[in-house]
């Protein structure tokens, strides 16, 4: 075998790797861009209504974890880190407060819920955010650069 052959086996071999890669990145830009719109749908849902003849009880309702514990995997493998991050903490803390209701039919006092309407929020506006990227941006660039310390600033 000639010195030129093995080169060009090399050289094609490369560039094949380069396509695939490329194409897994644009895959995988393509499903975040779905996933924030399901996750936009899903956190949408969530309602913290004012119960009748007491302004300070929320009721809290619409708040389903399916989609996310179904979706996990996809969420930390295609979303920028951060978003992923703050996804999980919302999630888990949604998960708290609801069990943590659960014993008072889902009402809870609205001053420990403020934090978690605020986290819902920035967090709408978030993936709201990232599904209107282009996918060729989000392909070549997946961290987020705009919406860092989105959730970190709520305290």
């Amino acid at each position: 075998m000639e010195l030129e052959q093995i080169a060009t086996g090399f050289v094609g071999a490369v560039v094949a790797l380069l396509l695939q890669g490329a194409w897994h990145r644009w895959r995988d830009a393509k499903t975040a861009k779905a996933l924030a719109t399901a996750l936009w749908e899903e956190l949408s849902a969530v309602a913290f209504n004012s119960v009748s003849g007491s302004p300070l009880v929320v009721d809290i309702v619409g708040f389903s974890s399916q989609t996310f514990d179904t979706l996990f995997p996809l969420i930390a493998q295609t979303l920028p880190e951060d978003l992923s991050r703050d996804l999980m903490r919302y999630h888990w803390r949604m998960k708290f407060l609801v069990r943590k209701v659960a014993p008072l039919r889902g009402r809870v006092d609205i001053s420990e819920v403020d934090e978690w309407m605020k986290l819902r929020d920035n967090l709408l506006r978030g993936l709201d955010d990232f599904q209107e990227r282009w996918t060729l941006r989000l392909a070549l660039w997946r961290e987020e650069r705009d919406s860092t310390k989105r959730l970190r600033k709520v305290k």
